[in-house]
């Protein structure tokens, strides 16, 4: 987008945007193979081509479609997504069509595996193929708990939990996407053990709940979808969530929502607080993360 704009900064001329995608795509690559600039087009017709503002809601506040929409910031509200035939993926996007540009990503890693915005890319393009799958999934934990069957819903639940995991692995690849690099780089302008834990939770707090008190409007804000945030800080909210609607099935009672928002609340703010480390650099590698990540969740992408 950004290289797109300054460029007319230069050449006012009429573009032909999918020939300039395509030859972008070779362009960040240093390639010339044609599958660089398919790939683009594809991103293009895909989540370069969306139509709303969506904050995922695997890492805002949790929540099932049927507890109604949180009090939060305006922006954080949650759209009344549903899962249908015509829209599998509750996205704004053609999630297919995503796919189709990770498999092509995928096909040049011999070639292009050691270039550093092709990792990148195939890291981001992963990261965000997994991710179109957080409404179906969601929609599986409503219609679970809906159904009233325990079972069904600690199978949804544990479908939802490994989503994040492999999240977690996948924003592993790239120093990008990590948190512990985040917070090491903050600490590192400390010159005593007071400024570094000033510093720490300063860097948790920007990228987290936003403000330093417990019951504040802009909580999740950054929306950061990085490698430490999905294993520290969004999955305990969502384990948080499982775990009491599991015990609503248990003993017959509704769900409490003032109780639950309370109760994210506190593990949110205890977070900022924290002196855990996470990884500051790489733990896994791009290349064979796309590849177990299409090996494992192809099933939902070839049912069209």
């Amino acid at each position: 987008m950004q290289d797109f704009i300054y460029e007319l900064a230069w050449d006012q001329s009429e573009k032909d945007l999918e020939k300039w995608v395509s030859d972008y795509g070779k362009r960040r690559y240093g390639t010339k193979d044609e599958r660089a600039g398919e790939t683009w087009q594809r991103l293009l017709s895909s989540v370069y081509g969306r139509t709303r503002t969506d904050w995922g809601p695997l890492i805002t506040t949790p929540t099932l479609q049927i507890f109604g929409k949180p009090k939060e910031d305006i922006r954080h509200v949650r759209k009344n997504v549903r899962i249908t035939e015509e829209n599998p993926f509750g996205q704004d996007y053609d999630v297919y069509e995503l796919y189709e540009a990770s498999q092509i990503l995928l096909s040049m890693a011999d070639d292009l595996q050691e270039v550093e915005t092709y990792r990148f890319d195939l890291t981001n393009v992963h990261r965000e193929l997994i991710y179109g799958l957080s409404y179906l999934v969601i929609d599986d934990l409503t219609q679970a708990y809906l159904s009233g069957e325990p079972a069904r819903l600690k199978a949804a639940g544990d479908q939802l939990l490994g989503l994040l995991d492999d999240l977690e692995a996948v924003t592993g690849s790239h120093e990008m996407f990590l948190l512990g690099k985040w917070l090491e780089d903050a600490q590192s302008w400390a010159t005593t053990e007071e400024e570094k834990a000033y510093y720490n939770w300063n860097a948790r707090t920007i990228v987290s709940i936003w403000q330093p008190w417990k019951n504040g409007g802009l909580r999740d804000y950054a929306s950061k979808q990085w490698n430490g945030m999905f294993s520290g800080y969004y999955k305990p909210r969502w384990e948080l969530l499982i775990q009491m609607l599991e015990k609503n099935l248990e003993e017959g009672t509704d769900f409490d929502a003032g109780a639950f928002n309370q109760a994210v609340r506190e593990v949110d703010f205890a977070w900022t607080h924290a002196q855990d480390e996470y990884p500051s650099k790489p733990t896994t590698d791009p290349v064979e993360e796309a590849r177990r990540i299409q090996k494992k969740y192809q099933k939902y992408f070839l049912k069209r």
